[in-house]
């Protein structure tokens, strides 16, 4: 399945899409570091020594795919969105906001914690997760970051939080562009 892409809003000025033309790697086995090249001609692009190259990732199709079945969405759900932390246009399909914008398989802050035991239905997930803020909670949340767990991970860990997208756009952050010198 392809996805449309749509050009991310940086707030650093116009995206412009470009293909890598070499990726290769630096190091033997271990961390993985690459050495990238990307074929600029023809896109209007300038830099000099001392610029910023942003890089926007996305989320892969088949976790996507994976976490919108089990969310109950399909990733051609057109879904009106309005809220949360960046711009994006009132109209957007479920694999767009989950594979492009919404980093949902991002680590969650506290605050998400939070909305969940205030959102689930379950006295048992309340309790835990209403456990997991206090001060005596800090081992076992610290487990569960530890585990890294995602904000995916966490709403099938707590089933009865059902929470829905517009509340999700005030909580999980958008993903964010990485940025390298050039």
């Amino acid at each position: 399945v392809k996805i449309p892409f749509i050009m991310p809003r940086d707030a650093g000025g116009s995206s412009v899409l470009v293909p890598i033309s070499t990726s290769s790697p630096l190091t033997p086995g271990g961390r993985d570091v690459r050495h990238y090249e990307f074929d600029i001609k023809g896109s209007g692009l300038t830099y000099a020594a001392g610029d910023a190259l942003a890089i926007f990732s996305t989320n892969g199709a088949d976790r996507v795919d994976e976490f919108l079945d089990w969310y109950g969405l399909n990733r051609w759900d057109v879904l009106s969105v309005s809220g949360g932390t960046s711009p994006l246009p009132d109209h957007i399909t479920a694999g767009q906001l989950f594979t492009e914008h919404l980093d949902i398989f991002g680590r969650p802050k506290r605050n998400f914690y939070e909305m969940l035991g205030s959102v689930a239905t379950s006295p048992e997930e309340k309790e835990t997760l209403a456990h997991l803020i206090t001060k005596e909670g800090k081992p076992d949340l610290r487990n569960i970051i530890d585990d890294t767990n995602t904000f995916a991970d966490l709403l099938k860990m707590f089933p009865s939080a059902k929470v829905d997208v517009a509340r999700l756009l005030d909580f999980v952050p958008a993903i964010k562009p990485r940025l390298y010198s050039i």
